[in-house]
């Protein structure tokens, strides 16, 4: 709570100018909070309305792990949208490197998909990893939360396809 009271008192301080780095800190911060999706989309009014701010892959990073973080079965999609939403803007940009999708963002929407107990989280999993493939070499993270996918789904399919995965 403290984080969104500072927050407010910042956009409405004469002498402050918010940037790039303030929005980022309040995004990352928003993690701990209460109401941190409401909140976060709250943050993300605003950035859309200060032209100038210079989004970066930070900005998303922060949004997408508040959304894998958050209870509720539209988590894991919601996650997965601004990921999608990222890197659409790291194509569109000319591949700056600063909105590039890092493996941690692959990583909190697998996480994500994990404890989700959507019949198509497996599908969704298995395309967020082979995007991240593309362009990473997954981690131990990855492979675990890919896994733990698979292991939630209970069935033979899902078995094999983790044996697969394993070798």
């Amino acid at each position: 709570e403290r984080v969104w009271e500072l927050w407010n008192k910042m956009k409405s301080a004469p002498d402050v100018d918010m940037n790039s780095a303030s929005y980022g800190a309040v995004l990352k911060a928003l993690n701990r909070c209460k109401q941190a999706i409401r909140r976060c989309n709250k943050v993300w009014e605003a950035i859309e309305q200060d032209s100038s701010v210079k989004v970066t892959g930070s900005h998303y990073g922060s949004t997408i792990s508040v959304y894998a973080k958050a209870p509720g079965k539209q988590a894991a999609t919601e996650a997965q949208r601004w990921l999608e939403e990222l890197e659409e803007v790291y194509r569109e940009s000319g591949f700056k490197p600063e909105l590039r999708p890092e493996l941690a963002h692959y990583s909190a929407v697998l996480d994500a998909w994990s404890r989700s107990k959507d019949l198509d989280a497996v599908k969704n999993s298995k395309d967020i990893f082979d995007r991240l493939s593309r362009h990473h070499t997954p981690d131990a993270t990855a492979y675990t939360s890919l896994l733990a996918v698979l292991a939630n789904q209970r069935t033979a399919s899902a078995a094999e396809e983790a044996e697969m995965l394993l070798n």
